[in-house]
């Protein structure tokens, strides 16, 4: 299974100010307006590199929710969506 992680070869700037956060891309030079859910995924990835069932499970336990389909398929949506942006890689299989 994949493990991500935040592109070593362009580090992230990211910033909350309020209710809004944003990451700055260097390798692009674009910024990325992000929700707290996707924060706190890229947080969670930038901490080490994991699978997106262990984003899922991290999540659970940190809201202290039971097991959710409908959390794992956005933990799945939002690591794609990163992934597209070069926020993260793969970086194993």
């Amino acid at each position: 299974m994949k493990r991500w992680q935040v592109n070593s070869l362009a580090p992230l700037v990211l910033h909350t100010w309020g209710a809004v956060s944003f990451v700055y891309h260097r390798e692009s030079g674009q910024t990325h307006f992000i929700n707290a859910s996707c924060r706190q995924i890229l947080e969670l990835i930038a901490e080490q590199s994991l699978t997106t069932i262990q984003v899922h499970e991290r999540l659970l336990e940190h809201h202290g929710i039971d097991e959710d389909s409908d959390l794992q398929e956005a933990v799945i949506t939002v690591i794609r969506l990163l992934e597209g942006l070069g926020v993260v890689v793969a970086c194993g299989g």
